[in-house]
């Protein structure tokens, strides 16, 4: 990772109920050929409402990725009670990997999620901001 304090990756891949495979790309001009893979397991979903009344959805997975060791983390849709069916809309992720040297590294990133079809299936594209451990 770069000593600037952190990098940035573009993420893409879709899920579908529980244990996905998803791809990883670097954050380039175009995104082609992916880097490697988050192998994730979708292990809980959550409930809760803001401070401001609106709906939030975590949902929590656990695995491997690329270059990154152990991956966690949780992927948050927050969305006012109107919009609890919406197909789309505007999502985050929080997480930490635990590295093969045992160092962590932090992640947090913003993007999109998209129902695809009308199957409980998902698109979620976002650049993830990480830390470089430090």
């Amino acid at each position: 990772m770069s000593g600037s304090g952190q990098d940035s990756i573009w993420f893409e891949g879709w899920f579908k109920n529980f244990g996905q495979r998803v791809s990883i790309y670097e954050r380039r001009e175009e995104m082609s050929d992916p880097v490697g893979e988050f192998n994730l397991k979708n292990t809980a979903i959550s409930f809760n409402t803001t401070a401001d009344g609106q709906l939030q959805q975590t949902v929590d997975f656990e695995g491997t990725a690329t270059g990154f060791g152990g991956v966690f983390g949780t992927l948050i849709i927050t969305q006012p009670l109107a919009e609890a069916g919406a197909t789309g809309g505007p999502c985050a992720w929080a997480g930490k990997a635990l590295l093969d040297d045992n160092s962590i590294l932090g992640g947090l990133g913003e993007g999109t999620w998209d129902q695809i079809g009308s199957e409980s299936r998902f698109k979620v594209s976002m650049i993830i901001n990480i830390s470089d451990g430090g």
